[in-house]
């Protein structure tokens, strides 16, 4: 709220997200649009006559394609590692999508990656005689200006690519994708 108790534009937009939070929605274009208006001086916000809050589903997003239209890559011929379950891979990306995280080009021999379990910590796996970690990586393309992770994007682009390129039940596989001005990989190496 507002010094002088009027809604101001953070909460504004807060009440917006929350009141549409669970809608459905369908991808026939021009359906959907949801807006809500607030005149400007209730938000504390001087000369201008009125502020919306407006969000439009866009045509290129159905199906679960990226906004961007890029898609996963999915390297052929490649070593599969054992199967992740769907609550280590959830662990792993909330420990690398964070938006504190700094953009790192992958670098030789992928020292730039993020490894997790990190080092100190058991791998997957401990069972057998290889043990199995994961590395991810998120690096800015050239001319994006990107710095810093984005914790929404990247973990769009890794579920994107995990849901793409791990279709065998039994398997991991590695995969990539460009998204919102940045370049994510994950794959999997064996320690012994």
């Amino acid at each position: 709220m507002s010094a002088n108790g009027d809604t101001n534009v953070e909460s504004a937009a807060q009440k917006w997200c929350s009141d549409r939070d669970g809608q459905n929605v369908d991808s026939t274009p021009g359906t959907n649009i949801f807006e809500q208006s607030w005149g400007i001086t209730q938000l504390d916000i001087p000369n201008r006559s009125t502020f919306t809050i407006r969000a439009k589903l866009q045509d290129n997003m159905a199906n679960g394609t990226s906004p961007s239209g890029s898609t996963p890559k999915c390297p052929l011929n490649v070593e599969a590692g054992r199967r992740i379950n769907s609550g280590d891979l959830d662990k792993a990306l909330d420990a690398f999508c964070v938006d504190t995280r700094e953009l790192k080009p992958f670098g030789k021999d992928w020292a730039g990656t993020y490894q997790y379990p990190p080092n100190g910590q058991p791998p997957f796996y401990t069972d057998q005689r290889l043990k199995m970690v994961l590395n991810m990586g998120a690096e800015a393309l050239q001319g994006s200006g990107e710095k810093m992770v984005n914790r929404e994007s990247c973990m769009f682009a890794f579920n994107t690519v995990l849901g793409t390129c791990n279709s065998q039940s039994d398997k991991f596989l590695p995969g990539e994708m460009e998204y919102g001005g940045v370049h994510y990989t994950i794959f999997h190496h064996n320690e012994a």
